[in-house]
């Protein structure tokens, strides 16, 4: 196993990724801007295989996608992809979110409160807009 080179913040988010076999389901459990641990039963996946991951941080709803994650290390229901190649607005928004659960989760500040964008929903569609 690689060893890391940024510290995972706690995570449990609904990922759907698709690889050579189709598309799967699972969870993200942790998470970095390098990379993250997906829980998964049985996953069909192999170190090397490339994935494509979709999944909703906390800042929105709509989900990001990942277009380039590298499957690098697989165990019987876990595995950890590493993020490369993404654009600078992808890269930016998970770096973003990333600080901002890190320093939720620091020991030191148990009490603290992260300010996220707010969301109103709206009439149509049940859609929701930024406030």
């Amino acid at each position: 196993m690689p060893k890391r080179r940024a510290s995972r913040v706690e995570m449990s988010r609904s990922v759907e990724f698709h690889g050579p076999y189709g598309t799967s389901q699972g969870t993200v459990q942790n998470f970095s801007p390098r990379g993250c641990r997906i829980h998964r039963v049985d996953a069909k996946v192999y170190c090397g295989m490339r994935l494509t991951l979709r999944f909703s941080l906390p800042d929105r709803l709509e989900p990001t996608e990942i277009k380039h994650a590298v499957v690098t290390w697989t165990q019987k229901n876990d595995f950890g992809v590493e993020f490369s190649n993404q654009s600078g607005e992808t890269l930016a928004r998970v770096k973003q979110v990333y600080e901002l659960l890190l320093d939720a989760q620091t020991p030191d500040e148990s009490s603290r409160v992260i300010s996220l964008p707010a969301f109103a929903l709206r009439e149509n569609r049940g859609a929701l807009s930024p406030s």
